[in-house]
């Protein structure tokens, strides 16, 4: 693609390059609750500037599991050769350095997520600066699963958890 296009398809800083990854669940007992979840060792909302993360109650097997999805922005665009539509997205980081993404290889193992401002006011998220607003943890945990999310069984924040447990103890 051109370079206009591809900065126009894939925005510095808003582009996510990333992969979904889970590496705990657990259960919580009817009548027990979560309150110090921000203290627990593994705590499942943490997050950095390369990764957001999210909790999924699972109905069928009353369980909770713990995903984070964890990313790259693209920071540039690359091209290899003398030609002007030969235009790539890339990522940056020291220990890969840089990294062409071509978005049309069907081997890429990674997601791109780019900012939906209109999924945003669908779903009232609050917007804002697209790399740093709480909501783009939102949009990954809703492209995820939307099904879980819409249903009320994905969970992006402590607060939002605690309050599902508190309410529905009758799912567990």
């Amino acid at each position: 693609m051109t370079f206009k296009q591809c900065v126009e398809n894939f925005p510095l800083i808003n582009t996510l390059v990333g992969t979904y990854s889970t590496d705990q669940s657990f259960s919580v007992p009817r009548g027990s609750d979560v309150d110090d979840i921000e203290k627990w060792d593994n705590n499942p909302f943490w997050e950095d500037d390369s990764c957001y993360s999210f909790v999924v109650f699972i109905p069928t097997t009353k369980k909770f599991e713990c995903w984070s999805f964890v990313f790259s922005r693209v920071r540039g665009y690359i091209n290899e050769t003398s030609e002007d539509d030969e235009f790539y997205p890339a990522t940056y980081t020291e220990g890969f350095g840089w990294e062409k993404i071509d978005p049309f290889d069907p081997r890429l193992e990674d997601q791109i997520t780019l900012p939906d401002l209109e999924l945003a006011e669908q779903l009232e998220w609050p917007s804002g600066n697209y790399a740093q607003d709480k909501w783009r943890r939102k949009q990954v945990a809703y492209l995820f699963d939307a099904e879980s999310y819409l249903n009320g069984f994905t969970f992006t924040s402590a607060a939002a958890l605690k309050n599902f447990i508190k309410n529905r103890q009758d799912l567990l």
